[in-house]
């Protein structure tokens, strides 16, 4: 694994969270959206940072034990995921249904690109399972992969978050901070051609776009949220240049790109390693060493 940018150290070490470890000035990007009530999106949690409890990154529970987020959001974490918490029912006030699980494993893709975002994502096992009722859900995923773009399928999709709420250009400044009320906004969806006429160079297969109205837009603090149309989460926010920025994109990481990949980190048993004997010697076998064996083996 390639060292940590002093600064991605620097923002760890301090929980500088207004700041992003982005080399190329792309950064995540809910801008120009309306007041939501976390109960009507019970899937969505706010990844925190354990000790300080500081929101930095959405993520959406995709089993009572596992959720989904975005690689960038993980990548500090990976070998010390008990620093990192999914809170659900942080939507109002009102703590009812609020729930904390702390990380018990961080898998990120093996082929994330630290530079473009390619492959922009991650899965955490949390310590215990997520007590499912009304304020907490899972939320589902497309079931096989989809051939075509995903505007086919669903037009304009929902995107949530406590991220920044105002326009900003990368040229200035950002000085973030979480909104306790979660944020919901509509952005239409870009064909891949579409898309690639806004983008230098070829458009990665693992993302699709979405561009609202000037104004209309993700920003910091909501990346690893959701992309998703009905019940069915389509993409994961990964990043985009400014937030509300006239004629850039957002880009979101495609979930259909990636489901064996979810399949097989999800494919962990909750119970702890078994011991097992045979003809006097004892073994110890863990499936998630198994697991995790095949992830690093595993190609998409």
């Amino acid at each position: 694994m390639s060292k940590l940018p002093i600064f991605c150290m620097i923002l760890l070490l301090n929980n500088l969270y207004e700041a992003r470890c982005d080399p190329n000035n792309l950064t995540t990007r809910i801008v120009g959206g309306y007041d939501c009530s976390v109960r009507l999106f019970s899937f969505m949690l706010s990844i925190r940072e354990t000790q300080s409890m500081k929101h930095f990154c959405g993520g959406t529970l995709i089993t009572r034990s596992f959720v989904l987020t975005a690689a960038h959001c993980t990548q500090l974490y990976e070998f010390h995921p008990s620093m990192v918490t999914a809170v659900s029912g942080t939507s109002e006030f009102n703590p009812e249904g609020l729930q904390k699980r702390t990380a018990r494993t961080i898998f990120i893709h093996k082929h994330y690109n630290r530079t473009d975002f390619a492959n922009d994502i991650a899965v955490m096992h949390l310590v215990e399972p997520f007590i499912i009722n009304n304020m907490i859900m899972t939320i589902k995923l497309p079931r096989a992969p989809i051939q075509q773009d995903l505007v086919q399928v669903c037009p304009e999709m929902n995107v949530i978050g406590w991220g920044h709420r105002g326009q900003w250009s990368p040229d200035a400044k950002i000085s973030y901070t979480y909104n306790p009320v979660l944020q919901c906004v509509k952005i239409p969806l870009m064909t891949r051609t579409e898309c690639e006429e806004k983008t230098t160079g070829t458009l990665h297969h693992s993302f699709v776009c979405a561009m609202g109205a000037i104004g209309k837009d993700i920003c910091q603090g909501d990346d690893g949220g959701p992309l998703f149309c009905g019940d069915t989460q389509y993409g994961i926010v990964s990043n985009g240049f400014g937030c509300g920025v006239n004629e850039r994109p957002g880009y979101y990481t495609r979930v259909d790109r990636f489901l064996a990949f979810i399949a097989v980190a999800t494919n962990i048993p909750d119970e702890p390693a078994k011991k097992k004997t045979s003809q006097g010697v004892v073994f110890f076998w863990s499936t998630k060493f198994i697991v995790v064996f095949s992830l690093f083996m595993e190609l998409i």
